[in-house]
């Protein structure tokens, strides 16, 4: 709740009555809450690097069937989509990172960030939950 009055110059209104309300938008909400990497946050080139994401409601209920696609920014970016999370809201995605070759993952300091969480009905709260974690 809240007054609302309002100054200009030298003259100031009357505060008004007061004022509350309920967003009506927050139904259909979804977010992660919680964004981190399984084993640690430093890896070695050649491995698999999994992140878990907890997605939750307007109300912090966890969320089924969603899917959380990341960004992962750092000396060799790239894109993620999640498997649907369970009835626990946890959804997991997997980067294979490469030891060798043309398209190998270089080592240095990565950030992975939530861009988007997609469930039929719903929409996305759109705060970017991060992890950091570094490749060696």
């Amino acid at each position: 709740c809240y007054t609302v009055a309002s100054t200009y110059a030298d003259c100031e209104s009357l505060p008004s009555g007061v004022l509350c309300g309920t967003p009506s938008n927050q139904a259909g909400l979804i977010g992660v809450s919680l964004l981190e990497t399984v084993g640690g946050t430093v890896f070695t080139a050649g491995g698999v690097v999994t992140f878990q994401a907890a997605v939750v409601d307007h109300t912090g209920s966890p969320v089924a069937d969603a899917t959380v696609h990341l960004t992962v920014d750092g000396p060799s970016p790239t894109t993620l989509v999640s498997n649907p999370s369970g009835a626990d809201g946890v959804a997991t995605a997997s980067w294979v990172t490469r030891r060798r070759g043309p398209n190998r993952t270089l080592a240095g300091v990565y950030t992975a960030t939530v861009t988007d969480v997609v469930l039929a009905g719903s929409v996305w709260d759109g705060v970017p939950a991060s992890a950091s974690l570094t490749i060696q």
